[in-house]
């Protein structure tokens, strides 16, 4: 049985759409290191996740960085996927 689950990539990575793109990837990077699962500390499920909100983000280029407030709800920046 799967389910489909409404991702949101800014949850996922804790950082919020104000901040720019070289913010946003050091966040990324550091979560990256944290559960790489080649680290005994590492969890496999939570480093895919951070790649695919990652991924997501970068597909939508420069529309998904230095947003204001108001301007989050663009469908495209949610994604639906099965667990």
């Amino acid at each position: 049985m799967s389910f489909l689950v409404i991702v949101n990539p800014y949850k996922v990575l804790g950082i919020n759409p104000q901040m720019s793109e070289e913010e946003a990837k050091s966040v990324y990077r550091s979560l990256v290191k944290k559960y790489h699962p080649d680290k005994s500390s590492g969890n496999e499920g939570k480093f895919r996740e951070i790649q695919e909100a990652w991924k997501l983000l970068k597909s939508q280029g420069s529309k998904a960085f230095g947003r204001k407030v108001g301007k989050l709800t663009h469908k495209t920046l949610f994604t639906f996927r099965r667990i």
